[in-house]
């Protein structure tokens, strides 16, 4: 092969891919990425670390026998204002129903009904208190978080679940708790956004019992009670049983330590990134704030994503390196033009003395 006939076929790929064009490409990648990721579906299997299990007995389990991907926050690390805020509920029996009943009711009314600041700017959970408090719009997220500090404040442990609705579904996602109560030795269903918990002749449900019933049609003797007393609507069996087909359980609830180093290294600056719209700041979340597992329930309900799962991450990385590769060519590239015309422009200077 003649070696100055490649080395011409080099110049002539490199003139081609000029900053402009490689600019183009990168910027087309760029787009794609950002309606790939406008997906719910495939933003979350992307990012998230997901592992399955079909076994209700590894959801289900007292605080100190919790597999070891769980994390619980450490009750001396929570900011005081959440425990001197519910001291007046605190019981001798610590983690009694009534007392979670309490908390629980606390947590509801401290919401301000009426929004003066029209958003709410992401953050540690006292943060978000504090904004909830000045009546910031919080979604079912930020209360479930505020709620399970206020009870990690005093030992009593809660957990929360991702509902998404037949499969990360934008009109049926949802947040709630699971708290441990300790005189019923038991993780206990709460929806703190919508006044709610379960019951089954007359036995508080945990989440996964009420799944079972709503999709198995075992309606009878359920009944989903306001958390301050009454009865729910009935069309509130019809809602919950759209959003609870594909449900994860997070194995991360230490929210204090999470969300105080919620963007890794980069969480000095912070402050910037909390203004970015939700799924691109959960996106750095994931990336940069440290491991997180969310536990897949798998039944005849719901299959398993493990295939789609893998196809689709496999899928992201990938233009993830394409988009990193086409990044460096175009920004050598363009080192490469502006240190050549440097060169020329100093060549006709030294031409003219």
């Amino acid at each position: 092969m003649n070696p100055c006939g490649k080395k011409d076929k080099m110049r002539k790929i490199s003139h081609v891919m000029s900053p402009r064009i490689l600019f183009t490409v990168v910027l087309g990648v760029v787009l794609i990425g950002i309606l790939m990721l406008h997906n719910r579906a495939f933003s979350h299997m992307a990012i998230w670390r997901i592992v399955e299990s079909d076994r209700v007995s590894d959801f289900y389990w007292a605080p100190a026998d919790a597999p070891a991907q769980f994390t619980f926050q450490n009750s001396e690390s929570i900011p005081g204002i959440f425990k001197h805020a519910i001291e007046p509920f605190l019981q001798n029996d610590r983690g009694s129903l009534e007392e979670v009943m309490a908390i629980a009711r606390y947590c509801m009314d401290s919401a301000v009904l009426e929004h003066p600041q029209k958003s709410l700017k992401w953050g540690d959970p006292e943060s978000l208190l504090k904004q909830l408090q000045r009546g910031a719009p919080a979604n079912c997220f930020h209360r479930a978080i505020i709620f399970s500090t206020f009870l990690e404040s005093v030992g009593i442990h809660s957990r929360l679940w991702a509902l998404e609705g037949r499969k990360f579904d934008y009109n049926f996602s949802h947040t709630i708790n699971e708290v441990y109560v300790r005189s019923m030795k038991k993780w206990v269903f709460f929806d703190i956004t919508a006044d709610m918990c379960a019951y089954h002749n007359g036995t508080l449900l945990s989440f996964l019992e009420l799944r079972e019933l709503l999709l198995g049609g075992k309606k009878n003797a359920l009944t989903l009670q306001s958390i301050g007393g009454g009865v729910k609507d009935a069309h509130f069996f019809a809602h919950y049983k759209k959003l609870v087909p594909c449900v994860f359980l997070r194995t991360r609830n230490d929210f204090v330590n999470k969300y105080r180093a919620r963007y890794g290294m980069l969480t000095g600056i912070g402050s910037c990134f909390d203004w970015l719209p939700n799924s691109a700041r959960v996106g750095l979340e994931y990336f940069l704030g440290g491991y997180d597992v969310f536990m897949h329930y798998v039944d005849p309900y719901n299959k398993t994503l493990k295939a789609e799962s893998v196809f689709i991450k496999s899928y992201f990385y990938c233009m993830l390196i394409v988009f990193v590769v086409l990044l460096g060519m175009w920004w050598g590239r363009i080192l490469r033009v502006g240190g050549r015309g440097k060169v020329q422009k100093y060549g006709q200077r030294e031409g003219s003395v």
